[in-house]
């Protein structure tokens, strides 16, 4: 059981390590700008998102992006960054 509990808890330790906090956990919250970039920057440069495109097409790339396991998007963040996107780069 001790050998199963070290082993487990090692696992939990590098998942978040890796994955940052977990989905849900309690944490401060970020002003829209530093949670998309923050967010966005875990897998690419902030410059890929450096152009405009139309509401509908932000959250559409939004969802994509938060379906990938390694982003760190909740469904919270989903709808703080889409907004952000939509309030700041989108096509008029």
């Amino acid at each position: 059981m001790r050998v199963f509990l070290k082993v487990f808890g090692l696992h939990l330790l590098f998942f978040v390590l890796i994955l940052g906090r977990p989905t849900g956990a309690a944490a401060e919250p970020l002003e829209p700008k530093a949670l998309f970039e923050k967010r966005c920057s875990r897998c690419h440069s902030l410059e890929k998102a450096n152009r405009t495109e139309k509401p509908e097409d932000w959250k559409a790339i939004v969802k994509k992006m938060k379906a990938k396991w390694f982003s760190g998007i909740s469904d919270e963040d989903a709808e703080v960054i889409t907004r952000y996107l939509i309030e700041n780069r989108s096509k008029k």
